[in-house]
């Protein structure tokens, strides 16, 4: 069964918009795809990753993401499912 991983990553201490962005580079060569809210990616992992596997694996990669950009400071939140998030815009 895949797990999917929603993560949610917060740059803190004013990083660079270009600083940002290479962050942002880092996740996408992992694999994370970003979705319309701000800061907040998910992943696809294999059948037979499980859900700790898979938050290792996430820890890692914000830890690589954040190494080569430099970034020392920022806060993250991941939750694995075995189903995929629900997204949704609310159009007013």
């Amino acid at each position: 069964m895949k797990v999917y991983v929603m993560l949610t990553v917060d740059l803190n201490n004013n990083v660079p918009q270009s600083t940002r962005t290479a962050f942002y580079e880092q996740l996408k060569i992992a694999h994370w795809r970003r979705l319309k809210l701000t800061t907040t990616w998910i992943a696809t992992f294999q059948d037979g990753i499980t859900p700790q596997q898979a938050i290792a694996i996430s820890k890692n990669d914000v830890a690589v993401a954040a190494k080569a950009t430099g970034i020392r400071d920022y806060e993250a939140c991941a939750i694995p499912s075995y189903q995929p998030p629900v997204q949704w815009v609310g159009n007013q």
